[in-house]
This record gives C-alpha cells, structure tokens and sequence, in this order.
C-alpha cells in the first residue's frame, strides 16, 4: 500500500514540472508544426491513479454495484475527466509555479461551497486543514 500512495504523491509533485518541461520544448502544443502535440503532460497523474486502483483490485474484490451506483460513478467519473481538461488548459497557459499555488486552493474552495451551497458546519480544524494548502 505504500508503494501505491509514495508513487501517487511522487507523481502529482513531479507532474507540474514535466508539463513545463514539455511546454518549454513544444511538445504541448508549440509553434513549431515540425513537433508533434502531445498529452503526455497527464501522463503522471494518470499513472498516479492507476496504481492506487490496481493494487485496491489486487486486495480486494470488485464489489457488486447496481445500476443506479455505475451510472453516479460514470458521473463522477465524467466530471473529473472534464476537470483534470480545465487543470491541464490552466497550467498550460499559467505555468508549474502558480498552477500549484492555484491547485492548492481546491481544498479551500470545496470547502466554501459546502458550507455556503449545502449549509454544512466546518470545524475550526477543517477551516485550518483547508488553509494549510494556500498559505504553505
């Protein structure tokens, strides 16, 4: 299990700079048309996610789900998809630096709208959890 969670954190602190790595040498949609587009800026994270749900596969059995679970998980599913498109786009046009200032305040802005979209009380510790992103 260690190995899964080291390699995800590993992958989501290194993926900003293979992006810009990327970026910088045009492989990301550069303006030389000799050079291929590529998508290969996901690549990490991708990885990342993979191997946390292969190695919760290798333990554990496929739990029976009805069809009304599949459909919100492909929901789910869907809405990150989509998400992690606007994530790339943004770093893309802002950089590695403030993508992960920016990426940081996800935490603080799911918090926000819980407590003001679905009236959901915060503890003092989860309004600090949420801080500790941003400002560190």
């Amino acid at each position: 299990v260690w190995l899964a969670v080291a390699f995800y954190v590993f992958s989501g602190i290194c993926q900003p700079m293979f992006v810009d790595f990327l970026k910088y040498r045009g492989f990301m949609g550069g303006k030389d048309p000799s050079i291929p587009s590529t998508h290969m800026g996901v690549l990490l994270n991708t990885l990342g996610m993979t191997s946390v749900g292969l190695l919760y596969k290798l333990q554990n059995a496929w739990p029976r789900l009805s069809l009304t679970q599949y459909r919100n998980m492909t929901v789910v599913a869907g809405i990150d998809l989509l998400s992690q498109g606007m994530v790339m786009y943004g770093q893309l046009k802002v950089g590695g630096g403030l993508y992960v200032v920016l990426y940081s305040s996800c935490t603080v802005w799911t918090a926000v709208l819980s407590r003001f979209l679905m009236n959901k009380p915060l503890a003092t510790g989860q309004w600090m959890g949420g801080a500790e992103g941003p400002l560190g």
